[in-house]
């Protein structure tokens, strides 16, 4: 629907600022994650991971310390999957939705958490382990293999992407000493 637009600003105190037009990108931008959105006081990242179902764009997927999901764009939040994706510490950092599976999607975080779901956010599966200790800069899932995904991560020493699969785990790819943002 192209009267729908988002635009996405620094953080309004410890709130995501996402902001929406119904009149297409030349209207008016009004913020959609304020007080009484549904989304908490969680902390959000500078800048703030959201996403549109490719399949279904009234519904978007928005990332603090914690998951988002709005089903009528962006107008009311409820939040899915765990209380705390960070461990305690940081924010989401990156999401991704597949393609062509839509209720796969995974969320990186910058304390080095990756999580997946393949019930379109409802329940979440911690798929750290194998992973350096690094933060999550990007997520990416196989549009053509919903058990598979990748992640990339920032910091020095260490492999800097890796490849997941669904039963074998984490395996690294050598991209050299250079930290990776996508």
């Amino acid at each position: 629907d192209p009267n729908y637009a988002y635009i996405t600003s620094y953080p309004s105190g410890s709130r995501p600022n996402v902001m929406r037009s119904t009149n297409g990108v030349r209207g008016s931008f009004y913020g959609i994650t304020g007080s009484g959105s549904g989304i908490g006081a969680d902390g959000a990242n500078w800048v703030t991971p959201y996403l549109l179902d490719p399949q279904s764009p009234n519904i978007l997927y928005i990332g603090t310390t914690k998951a988002y999901r709005s089903i009528d764009h962006g107008s009311n939040w409820t939040q899915v999957g765990p209380g705390d994706m960070t461990g305690g510490s940081g924010t989401v950092l990156s999401l991704d939705i597949n393609p062509n599976f839509t209720e796969v999607l995974l969320a990186g975080t910058t304390s080095g958490r990756v999580w997946y779901t393949t019930n379109s956010g409802d329940d979440w599966d911690d798929i750290t382990a194998g992973l350096p200790s690094r933060s999550i800069n990007d997520v990416a899932s196989d549009p053509t293999n919903p058990n598979r995904a990748f992640a990339v991560v920032g910091g020095f020493n260490t492999e800097h992407l890796w490849e997941w699969n669904a039963g074998s785990g984490w395996t690294d790819h050598f991209i050299g000493d250079v930290p990776a943002n996508a």
